[in-house]
């Protein structure tokens, strides 16, 4: 696989870790700059009309791109809570086909396109099917993304990669949560057991560079491997402290996180906290993905948990 790779969005939460995984394994990097789209597109039909309008962005990008055989697009707005937007739509769900497009007519070879685990919502197994279940205007525009990178891929070789719950020191969701586990708040459903997919970042970002520079062909979409957590062991990571973690009882743990959801549909912020609340009290598993069957490996163990855990209490 070539050794210069092209990355839109290296600015960004996820983009900035994927290019310096790159250049930790070696590789080149070109960053460029993704074009602003805007778009009132809100379904899979006006998404493909808007890629089509946007000839413009395509070829100022066939052009920054030309010579990259590989291109990871992580550029996107990152804001689970936001309302339905022409921002957000342009981003998340327009932008993918027009890069699809441009590094079609630049002569690429693959394309990873950094998308999320919410596209497949409160499914009770999360995989590597292109089956979605969007539940906020966010996850509906990263599935819209997916939809319009198969649609547009033509002859590249596309790869949808979704990343999990994402954790950092210096992400607002990771202090967040930390304050939660040191609560009298802290709380998961029944037993505390189930699995939950928190991840971190510098984890994500190798594996968005092993997808890219992987010499066998890849396809489809790659999960991003669970790093082993349960709900009460996070929680718990987190929190620095010996303080018990309160059991709620799994039915009524179920209800109000259905309740929850029902709330966001009408009061958009509610849905990101929900989600938070899902994924501490009932967790979600997964399949064993891609990654882990070529022997990906996270380069970043519990030690760094603890590290992280440290800084951010």
């Amino acid at each position: 696989m070539t050794r210069t790779v092209g990355v839109l969005g290296s600015r960004g939460f996820i983009g900035g870790h994927v290019v310096r995984a790159l250049r930790r394994r070696g590789y080149e990097v070109r960053t460029v700059a993704a074009p602003h789209v805007v778009s009132a597109a809100r379904d899979s039909s006006s998404v493909l009309a808007e890629i089509e309008r946007q000839r413009d962005a395509q070829l100022r990008l066939r052009s920054s791109l030309a010579g990259c055989r590989v291109v990871i697009n992580a550029a996107g707005l990152a804001e689970p809570g936001a309302a339905a937007s022409d921002s957000l739509l342009g981003a998340n769900a327009v932008l993918p086909g027009v890069v699809c497009r441009a590094l079609a007519e630049a002569g690429a070879a693959r394309l990873v396109h950094v998308s999320s685990a919410a596209v497949q919502g409160c499914r009770s197994v999360l995989d590597e099917s292109l089956e979605t279940q969007p539940f906020s205007p966010y996850s509906l525009s990263k599935a819209l993304g997916e939809w319009s990178v198969v649609r547009c891929a033509a002859t590249l070789e596309a790869v949808i990669y979704r990343p999990t719950s994402v954790h950092s020191e210096d992400r607002r969701t990771t202090r967040r949560l930390s304050r939660l586990a040191r609560s009298p708040l802290a709380s998961v459903a029944g037993e505390g057991n189930r699995a939950t997919p928190q991840v971190l970042v510098e984890n994500v970002a190798d594996g968005i560079a092993a997808a890219a520079t992987r010499d066998e062909p890849v396809q489809g979409v790659v999960l991003q491997p669970h790093e082993g957590w349960t709900c009460e062991g996070f929680l718990l990571m987190l929190s620095q402290t010996t303080r018990p973690v309160t059991h709620v009882r799994s039915s009524l743990a179920a209800r109000l996180v259905s309740g929850g959801y029902w709330v966001g549909r009408r009061v958009r912020p509610m849905t990101a906290v929900t989600r938070r609340i899902d994924m501490l009290w009932l967790g979600q598993e997964q399949v064993t993905g891609q990654l882990t069957e070529w022997g990906w490996r996270p380069p970043a163990g519990h030690h760094r948990w603890a590290e992280l855990a440290e800084a951010v209490a």
